[in-house]
């Protein structure tokens, strides 16, 4: 089901100082990622070794996650007006 997304966004940017929150932008993990990665595995208390960071980097980029049926939504039932879950992995191609 879909909501508001600012409803969404901003009950999140209410608990960004908690502790076991953490608030990542596209524009940040598409500016760049391993530096994201890395971060999210501070947050989770994990050590990673740049071998690590570099494949998951990889797992991540948008052509390999938009081929992934597991993470492209493919089979999940489009609703009429919307369009594709995964566009084109661009920062600000939703306007």
């Amino acid at each position: 089901a879909y909501g508001c997304y600012w409803h969404n966004v901003l009950s999140w940017w209410r608990l960004r100082h908690r502790s076991n929150v953490l608030l990542l932008t596209y524009e940040e993990m598409h500016a760049n990622l391993p530096a994201v990665i890395g971060k999210v595995a501070t947050f989770l208390g994990k050590e990673l070794t740049s071998h690590q960071v570099a494949a998951i980097a990889d797992h991540c980029r948008f052509q390999q996650m938009k081929r992934n049926p597991t993470t492209n939504a493919a089979q999940m039932p489009k609703i009429a007006g919307e369009s594709d879950f995964m566009r084109q992995g661009k920062v600000g191609d939703w306007r």
